[in-house]
């Protein structure tokens, strides 16, 4: 794990770009199939509160 405290939020931009572009493209896809993986996972955690909510 990578961290960077930012001074302004063009230096955070920059560095999350010389970040991602330091990876492979193998890990660069992994990383999106994780991300996907978490939003579905709250995507149907919402969905299964408010089936329990109405």
């Amino acid at each position: 794990m990578e961290t960077h405290r930012a001074t302004s939020f063009e230096d955070a931009e920059r560095w999350d770009l010389e970040f991602w572009q330091r990876r492979t493209p193998q890990e660069r896809l992994s990383a999106l199939v994780a991300m996907r993986r978490e939003v579905e996972l709250v995507e149907a955690a919402r969905r299964e509160a408010s089936e329990h909510d109405g």
